[in-house]
């Protein structure tokens, strides 16, 4: 019996992203893989498509679901800017009389399920995680058996949205397979790196954040590691059968739990070493969780570069978002992080529903003391996603129109809407390039290769032009009285060539130097 799984894209296009870098959309789905280790490993015969990766139009993919016939078909769906694309090919395939039961799980599905099922056209949604509830949903359809008991599944019966109990987390991660590699081999062409997910959840309780409702509506202590060894062996794998030598740890927090993450973190890096493993690898992480010690080892066994959520420069703006960390714990872990050589990648929530300006002027006070400054960070405010805290505040203050909110403080707004509207072409090109660049001085070997070069000049040229950009356009907003339409407007434009250069500049750096 055959079962199809779809990577759904997002809106704009099914062809091959051109951006590179370590946060590029260019990557496995590893919980397709995990889904389709699973259902191989009881004989099902398991396709995957990849619409980021395979340059396929919807009626490609859906004549060749015709073709093979499978008894369900699958979507991931990873946000919410994949749904039109995915209601679009649903809607083909049941055009084309496709027989199959069609399912569709991720986070977004889980959070906003009670609106997706009847927007996309699905026969049932997958809530939560999805290896067992799609092993037993295929079992049940190939049997001819009723799905109605299938736990965490969600599906319309006469009209009725129907929510079956919950399944309970997998708890020992240790037992499930290896995920399938079945693109691997064409994203170490594209990207030169693979992915590995080491703990599923999160501890935190941050308030923008899909991870604490997709996780913490069900459970308490919802950060679930695996084990040192068995992340290793995996690793061990890569390497000997696909070459590996570049890898990303994609876990929302790698080190977890404090001091039982801590053992952990220090147990991968010790086995590392002890296999004598040559590898390369980033891993994303909170200000409260770098300490000397364990990132030292982690150094010793590979780690080049770190990933890790600042959020915000002010205090009452780390409160505000729950993030449990305080800002000279931001300003601790980027020295330690830099004193030990691993590159550096800040995240940062320059624009809450709630910041004021003075928050934002120590925001980028904050960014220009650790030398992390790019104006690409300030390019857009933060997404309300259907399910987190967040979105509960703003609907209780009554301030999201059609998922969209404005900042309380008015000259606030209008600043971010200034950067919103000049840096939607440029802000994300900048950001791309010089995450790229980082990404590559994070793993040259020497100090006297270009590629190091051309990122320390380029790190000093955005910084300046930031600070010089930022400056000047909190002082265009930051008066009595607020500049009238006309002016914005001229300023607007007047930015947006700013941004437009600098990007031509970085670009001249990285390929050139100077």
């Amino acid at each position: 019996m055959k079962v199809v799984l779809i990577n759904s894209p997002i809106v704009g296009s099914l062809s091959t992203p051109q951006e590179k870098g370590p946060f590029s959309d260019i990557g496995e789905n590893l919980g397709l893989g995990y889904i389709a280790a699973i259902l191989r490993e009881h004989d099902y015969e398991v396709e995957l498509i990849d619409c980021y990766l395979e340059e396929r139009k919807i009626e490609s993919i859906v004549e060749y679901v015709k073709k093979i016939d499978p008894i369900v078909v699958a979507f991931s769906v990873p946000s919410i800017a994949a749904i039109p694309i995915t209601k679009k090919i649903i809607a083909s395939l049941r055009e084309q009389k496709v027989k199959s039961h069609i399912t569709a799980g991720g986070h977004y599905i889980t959070v906003a399920y009670k609106k997706v099922l009847e927007q996309v056209g699905a026969d049932s949604l997958i809530l939560f995680e999805g290896e067992y509830t799609m092993l037993e949903l295929v079992k049940k359809i190939e049997s001819g058996g009723t799905i109605d008991d299938v736990k965490g599944l969600v599906l319309m019966k006469e009209d009725t949205l129907i929510v079956n109990p919950l399944r309970p987390f997998i708890e020992d991660l240790d037992a499930l397979p290896f995920p399938s590699r079945d693109h691997l081999k064409q994203v170490l062409e594209m990207q030169g790196y693979a992915s590995i997910s080491t703990c599923r959840g999160c501890y935190g309780k941050c308030i923008f954040c899909s991870a604490s409702s997709f996780y913490g509506s069900i459970v308490k202590n919802f950060w679930r590691p695996r084990s040192a060894e068995n992340v290793v062996d995996e690793l061990q794998n890569l390497i000997k059968y696909y070459g590996v030598d570049k890898v990303i740890f994609v876990d929302d927090s790698f080190i977890g739990v404090q001091k039982k993450g801590e053992e952990r973190a220090a147990k991968i890096a010790k086995e590392i070493i002890k296999r004598g493993l040559k590898i390369k690898f980033l891993i994303m992480c909170r200000p409260e969780e770098v300490s000397k010690d364990v990132f030292a080892l982690l150094k010793e066994a590979g780690l080049v570069a770190a990933s890790i959520g600042i959020e915000s420069g002010a205090q009452s703006g780390l409160d505000r978002l729950r993030r449990n960390s305080t800002v000279e714990q931001c300003r601790n872990a980027v020295k330690i992080l830099k004193d030990l050589k691993i590159e550096v990648f800040v995240g940062v929530i320059p624009f809450d529903p709630w910041t004021t300006m003075e928050e934002l002027k120590e925001t980028l006070n904050l960014l220009k003391d650790i030398g992390e400054l790019s104006i690409g960070s300030f390019r857009k405010r933060m997404m309300c996603l259907d399910g987190t805290t967040a979105e509960k505040m703003l609907r209780d203050e009554n301030r999201l129109n059609a998922g969209k909110y404005k900042i309380a403080e008015n000259k606030t707004e209008v600043l971010c809407s200034i950067l919103e509207r000049a840096g939607a072409k440029w802000g994300n090109k900048i950001n791309c390039i010089m995450y790229l660049m980082k990404w590559e001085r994070s793993l040259a070997d020497n100090e006297t290769e270009n590629c190091k070069k051309n990122c320390d000049i380029a790190d000093r040229v955005l910084t300046l032009a930031s600070n010089q950009i930022l400056e000047q356009t909190i002082a265009f907003v930051d008066r009595e009285e607020l500049p009238p339409t006309s002016e914005i407007e001229f300023f607007i434009r007047e930015l947006e060539q700013k941004l437009m250069l600098l990007y031509e500049s970085l670009v001249i750096i990285k390929e050139k130097g100077l």
